[in-house]
């Protein structure tokens, strides 16, 4: 039988918060993370636990002392057990509350809803501001050493210990709140090693490495499964494999092939499944997009992107998926072109052209936060503005 200890720590969080009654966007309102990914994990919490619904994992959740069960007026605690007929309690004497005592376990969802009413206004009024104020005259830039410095300063950036071994090209991701850093090239060549860097304790350690050495791979997070497809060799030969990393075991596992060889990729994860698109295939920029559904082992090949390229970027934000930057073979781009799953499942066209960036990025590393979008480096020029992009629609 399944027990606590067989959780992960963020497992535990969740489905202590279930228990709470809290919907799939509170959870992840609470935890910082995307509703999407709340439904990953109740998928594997539930299928550990053995059960089929919220309420058997509340159920499980009281059996195993993650949260105190509601204690009943003759003090038997029934939370637990299946009762025929439920007995009603006693009524009170009416006592005098304040509104705020009688919202009750809905005060947390009247204070975020006055939350979002308060940010909502507030963009209105900056969108407004905007619309009707006289476009801005850009004045020359002063070089950072020219510029007078403030008398206070708050630090910003802080170092942290160094990698055991620097590299580039390698893939990386967070998960229980430790970043992996994974293969990529150092300075003996191409390699598999794999570094997770703790930040409680700060600390670097290193763990088994991926069987097939690679660099210009990306990782995706899927439940607790970490997942490199592609990527090229130390040859050169750019390859179709794909290996998957167990943090908890720290174990890799072969699972099955890209359609085609790809490296260089724009990587995203939604709903669960791995997306892979564009790249290079050894001889071209491509502008496939491949979907791996990691329940059955398979890939499916989707609507390509309207532009092929390599070294673009990509991210999730507002149901779709961005794709930002790359190269196309001779030159950086600025194109910015959105991806709707569902649109391409339902046969209907699936790809947006949108903004485009204020200038050609390759090899930007971009992230999304409250479905804004933000592009950081990849440019050739020194220093490379970063750029927050806010979808409208």
């Amino acid at each position: 039988m399944t027990t606590e200890s067989d959780l992960s720590e963020r497992e535990c969080d969740i489905l202590r918060l279930v228990a709470t009654g809290a919907s799939n966007k509170e959870i992840a309102q609470q935890l910082v993370i995307s509703p999407n990914t709340v439904k990953v994990h109740l998928r594997n919490i539930f299928a550990k636990i053995g059960v089929v619904s919220r309420t058997e994992a509340t159920l499980y959740a009281i059996r195993e002392g993650l949260v105190e069960a509601p204690v009943v007026a003759n003090g038997e605690n029934h939370a637990a057990e299946e009762i025929a007929e439920p007995v009603a309690p006693p009524i009170p004497e009416p006592v005098p509350q304040s509104m705020w005592q009688r919202l009750g376990r809905y005060r947390f969802l009247a204070v975020a809803l006055m939350v979002l009413l308060v940010l909502v206004v507030g963009v209105g009024v900056v969108l407004v501001v905007n619309q009707f104020s006289p476009t801005p005259v850009v004045q020359p830039t002063t070089p950072v050493s020219a510029q007078a410095q403030p008398a206070q300063s708050s630090e910003r950036w802080t170092a942290q210990p160094d990698l055991n071994t620097a590299r580039s090209g390698a893939a990386s991701t967070v998960y229980d709140d430790q970043i992996y850093l994974l293969a990529g090239e150092d300075s003996s060549g191409v390699t598999g090693r794999v570094d997770r860097y703790e930040l409680r304790t700060q600390t670097w350690t290193t763990h088994t490495a991926k069987p097939t050495p690679v660099t210009l791979a990306s990782a995706g997070l899927i439940g607790e499964r970490i997942f490199l497809p592609g990527g090229k060799d130390a040859q050169g030969n750019v390859l179709a494999g794909m290996e998957v990393y167990d943090p908890r075991g720290d174990t890799w596992k072969k699972v099955a092939d890209l359609p085609a060889p790809r490296c260089a990729y724009a990587l995203a994860v939604y709903e669960g499944r791995l997306f892979v698109i564009g790249g290079w295939d050894g001889e071209r920029v491509s502008a496939t997009v491949f979907e791996y559904d990691p329940e059955s082992d398979t890939w499916t090949e989707r609507t390509p992107m309207p532009t092929a390229r390599a070294y673009a970027a990509g991210a999730v934000a507002g149901g779709r998926i961005f794709v930002v930057g790359g190269w196309d073979g001779r030159q950086a781009l600025a194109v910015n072109e959105a991806y709707y799953p569902q649109r391409d499942q339902s046969g209907e066209t699936p790809w947006e052209t949108r903004a485009p960036l204020p200038e050609a990025r390759s090899g930007a590393s971009m992230t999304a936060l409250a479905d804004m979008l933000y592009v950081i480096n990849g440019s050739e020029n020194t220093p490379a503005t970063p750029y927050q992009y806010m979808p409208l629609v």
